[in-house]
């Protein structure tokens, strides 16, 4: 087994330590305990999709990773707005988003994007939204069914030198 593969199935196999519910804890703390139950899920669910999307992308898993990519912006819808655990899954929302094809699942993530660049103000959020419209654009565009969003990334870090060139923090 290599290194991916042992590093897929620990991430499979992990039990997430916040889906434990005591009896004698407030409504406050279990809320908070279940927002980072859904935040650790859509990391782990994140990095799968990473795992297959660069470390396998010949194995037809182009479907499997739609689920996933579901999966991953249903646990970010499940964690309050409120807490700002929700802002610590831009990457996983990026990495979902660039893979889900459905409108819903789109919108889901622009509006991610649309409330924490207003509660922040800060541009991490709007750029990711900007990134995702082109990756989106992008994959309409193309003829291939399995597109890979990095060819999206990599262009704007190699651009001209008289262009100023991005480099991506989406987390």
């Amino acid at each position: 087994m290599s290194r991916v593969e042992q590093l897929e199935q620990a991430i499979k196999d992990y039990q997430n330590v916040f889906d434990v519910f005591n009896t004698g804890d407030s409504e406050a703390a279990l809320n908070a305990r279940r927002d980072r139950f859904h935040c650790a899920e859509a990391w782990r669910q994140a990095l799968l999709i990473y795992i297959l999307r660069v470390f396998k992308p010949r194995s037809g898993s182009t479907q499997k990773i739609s689920l996933i990519s579901r999966v991953v912006l249903d646990h970010v819808r499940s964690i309050r707005q409120i807490d700002l655990v929700q802002k610590q899954v831009l990457l996983p929302v990026f990495l979902a988003g660039s893979e889900i094809s459905d409108d819903y699942g789109r919108q889901s993530a622009q509006n991610y994007c649309d409330f924490w660049t207003e509660k922040n103000r800060y541009f991490l959020f709007s750029q990711a939204r900007l990134l995702l419209e082109e990756v989106w654009k992008e994959r309409k565009d193309s003829e291939i069914d399995d597109f890979w969003w990095g060819v999206v990334v990599d262009r704007h870090e190699q651009e001209s030198p008289e262009q100023i060139s991005y480099q991506y923090l989406l987390g």
